[in-house]
């Protein structure tokens, strides 16, 4: 068997220089056995493992959709309240925060 050999894993927690938790990555396997996998950092990506990971990345998605449309409800009765006065000023705070984001953008591409 060559040491060198890679071994597919799956993160259980972001680790750095390498993902975030649930994603797929190749690693070492060395790397794998020794750290990342005795420390709960990973999982090896086996069938049953991947599979647990597509039901919970569903989960999550699941989640997320009913938090943003929770927030979306929240957002439009918050609206509903405010004077046209705050509305305006809203608007225009919206406006300088996309304005400094673009200038933040344009200096970092540079």
């Amino acid at each position: 068997m060559n040491k060198k050999q890679n071994m597919e894993v799956i993160l259980i927690a972001d680790v750095d220089n390498l993902g975030a938790a649930h994603e797929k990555v190749s690693v070492k396997n060395g790397y794998a056995r020794n750290y990342l996998i005795p420390r709960k950092l990973a999982v090896e990506a086996n069938p049953s493992n991947l599979k647990q990971l597509e039901e919970r990345m569903k989960q999550i998605a699941k989640k997320e959709a009913k938090m943003m449309a929770e927030h979306a409800k929240l957002h439009q009765e918050m609206l509903s309240v405010l004077t046209a006065e705050q509305k305006a000023q809203l608007d225009q705070a919206k406006a300088q925060f996309k304005t400094r984001r673009g200038e933040m953008r344009k200096r970092d591409n540079q």
